[in-house]
């Protein structure tokens, strides 16, 4: 490490994100989890590194796991895109618990936009049941409701637009 820090104003521009991307890493290592966080954006997004996604996902989980707040965002967000290119109904499900999991977690942090999302979760799940398994599972619907309501209250338009949807 010693010899990384004494050169900075011969760094060239790829060097410093060389070093910046392995300072990262050691920080990465011992749990700090802003550095697990950073580390699985530039992965997942390939802004400094070469992209990959899975690498990308495992730091953003390890982060997830260490309680940083916009890493359980993001993996949930992450998680409910990667949700519709799956073709099984298990894969669906298992990708839609683990996001809401995380949405659940974010939201204890009393963050006031996640309601709409939760809703948005538990809404495709109930879509999800209906179009699989053939039946309608109201406590997911209930559960969208719910969380769309909550989600008015911090006047979030879209929850507007969703609960609407619900009703047609």
């Amino acid at each position: 490490i010693d010899g990384r820090i004494g050169r900075y104003s011969r760094w060239t521009e790829e060097q410093r994100k060389e070093n910046y991307i392995y300072f990262l890493s050691c920080a990465a290592m011992y749990e700090h989890n802003e550095a697990q966080y950073i580390l699985g954006c530039e992965y997942y997004n390939g802004d400094l590194v070469e992209q990959n996604k899975a690498i990308g996902k495992e730091y953003l989980t390890d982060a997830a796991k260490n309680n940083h707040p916009k890493a359980q965002y993001l993996l949930s967000d992450i998680l409910i895109k990667e949700c519709r290119q799956l073709k099984t109904f298990d894969e669906e499900e298992e990708y839609l618990d683990e996001a809401m999991y995380w949405l659940n977690k974010f939201s204890e942090k009393n963050f006031g936009n996640t309601e709409n999302l939760l809703g948005e979760v538990y809404l495709k799940k109930y879509k999800l049941y209906k179009i699989y398994k053939k039946v309608t599972n109201n406590k997911f619907l209930d559960s969208a409701i719910y969380w769309f309501k909550r989600s008015i209250v911090y006047e979030n338009k879209f929850a507007l637009v969703n609960l609407g949807k619900i009703y047609l």
